[in-house]
């Protein structure tokens, strides 16, 4: 982060997000989890691409909504909310494809926008999925023009989906970005000379429900965007309107300016344009309609809704998977050669297609062969091991890091994992000023050598677990598990059209609102 002290920042809140004020913010400062997980997509199998995970601890590759109600924990700030929520995570890859995952500052926050009438909750066993991991391109147009003329492929759901994802530059000592203000990655240039605090990436949810279905075979299509995503009317055949989801996730950037390599998502994604996100509901039967009934007040504040038992920052730095062991962390942040799950780097246009194929999983152009992934520490071959959270610095080389920290352990580090996850600009209807000192990054980065990171030993399987094609043991505790391979994937790309120029920045002027805040931007 910035090294500037005594950084005031001042949010702009209240012109992007159109309807009501009523909202709440709720914080998931810990992690419960990180891996190739997604029991959406993927269940009871392992995931082709890493995520981040946030809410019941009750949580892993089979889980459902029932059995994540039953969690003993959620890493989220309300305890009747058993809902988990999850994104791919932001990595570094260095020249020699030695990779490190970013630090996740303070966790993520999940906003729940009451926009729109007459709001339902999210039924019983309740499923979706925002974005589409596959794309590579960006089709609408380029400067985006005013919401009032948008019309044809702009309103579509196609058009609407790609206008949810936001890439937002922080820089706490200018006025602050719009969220989903820009649509792709920036690159690392842009990032290095204009983004000091970081990047935040942002993901809205559609908030048009069938009313019928608790899923879909897409996972998407029981669900639609308003004709402005945050906003507007829904489209026919999608008669109730949810809450509105919105999450945010802020990943460090200052520890690799000037460093030669490229940010890259856990799915091999360049552009940007593949950032996604899962939600399964969690919510005790009612109590989110009486939420969304009762909750009302415009300041986003959980604390000022009486309905809520709030967890503190402790509660929910300390909830971890509670059956599938934190295991799979040290194979997913780094250093490795390449990406976990073997995904290879893919800069569009054209989307990356998934293709069930051999054991492991790579990314390949239709053009060319598709060459086998070398192990990695979070593959069918590789042993795994324990860590915390998160590292307490990120001073990174070609051996792995340090054992690491949890983020509340260190008051000050605590303090800035607030800052962090709490910057940017939903620009509701109000602003926080605040007054806080950033940790000085190091003053030097050391990149790895061109030798590749060690790859661990493959772990012992038991003779059941021999018997398949590819298998892997995980250790949680006195328990062991073997988890039988039968099923992978491969990605190949197809060709379509030719790729659009890079999206261009606009800016929007706001509103400025002063607030007295105690930690948070609204």
């Amino acid at each position: 982060m910035s090294p500037q002290k005594d950084l005031v920042r001042i949010s702009l809140l209240g012109l992007a997000f159109t309807g009501t004020d009523a909202f709440w913010r709720l914080p998931c400062r810990g992690r419960s989890g990180l891996g190739l997980i997604d029991p959406i997509v993927d269940p009871g199998a392992v995931s082709d691409h890493a995520h981040t995970v946030h809410g019941s601890g009750n949580f892993g590759l089979d889980a459902t909504n029932a059995n994540m109600m039953q969690g003993n924990c959620t890493s989220c700030g309300v305890q009747e909310d058993m809902s988990t929520y999850w994104t791919p995570p932001l990595y570094f890859m260095y020249p020699n494809k030695t990779s490190v995952m970013l630090e996740q500052e303070g966790g993520m926050l999940a906003y729940y926008l009451l926009q729109g009438e007459d709001l339902v909750e999210f039924p019983q066993d309740f499923q979706m999925i925002a974005g589409n991991a596959h794309r590579r391109n960006f089709t609408c147009k380029e400067p985006e023009p005013p919401k009032s003329l948008w019309s044809g492929h702009e309103v579509s759901q196609d058009g609407l989906q790609q206008k949810a994802l936001g890439f937002n530059c922080l820089n706490y000592a200018k006025t602050p970005e719009p969220s989903l203000g820009r649509h792709g990655m920036p690159s690392k240039q842009f990032i290095d000379d204009n983004c000091p605090d970081g990047l935040r990436l942002e993901l809205f949810f559609p908030s048009c429900w069938n009313g019928e279905d608790a899923t879909s075979p897409d996972f998407h299509s029981h669900m639609a965007y308003p004709s402005l995503v945050n906003g507007g009317d829904c489209p026919p055949g999608y008669p109730k309107r949810t809450a509105s989801l919105f999450f945010e996730t802020i990943w460090n950037t200052a520890p690799f300016k000037g460093v030669e390599g490229q940010f890259v998502l856990s799915q091999g994604d360049l552009t940007g344009y593949g950032y996604h996100g899962d939600f399964m509901m969690g919510w005790q039967k009612g109590h989110l309609q009486n939420a969304i009934e009762t909750c009302t007040n415009p300041s986003g504040e959980v604390s000022d809704c009486p309905l809520f038992t709030l967890n503190s920052e402790d509660d929910m730095n300390q909830c971890k998977f509670e059956t599938l062991p934190q295991a799979a962390e040290p194979g997913c942040t780094g250093p490795m050669q390449g990406l976990p799950g073997g995904n290879q780097l893919s800069n569009g246009p054209e989307p990356v297609i998934p293709k069930k194929g051999a054991a492991g999983s790579s990314s390949v152009s239709t053009s060319s062969k598709s060459t086998p992934a070398s192990p990695h520490p979070y593959s069918p071959t590789a042993s795994r091991a324990t860590s915390a959270y998160k590292p307490s610095s990120y001073a990174v080389s070609s051996q792995p890091p340090a054992k690491s920290t949890p983020i509340s352990s260190d008051p000050q580090s605590a303090a800035m994992t607030r800052q962090g996850s709490s910057t940017g600009d939903l620009v509701f209807a109000q602003a926080a000023t605040e007054t806080v000192t950033p940790t000085a990054a190091p003053a030097s980065y050391s990149a790895p050598s061109s030798e590749a990171s060690p790859t661990p030993s493959a772990a012992p399987v038991s003779a059941a677990a021999a018997a398949c094609d590819g298998s892997t043991k995980i250790i949680s505790g006195a328990a062991e598990y073997d988890i039988c391979i039968t099923d992978v994937t491969e990605y190949v790309t197809a060709s379509t059209a030719p790729q659009p120029e890079l999206h261009k920045r606009h800016l929007h002027d706001h509103i400025k609102h002063r607030h007295a805040g105690r930690g948070n931007r609204f």
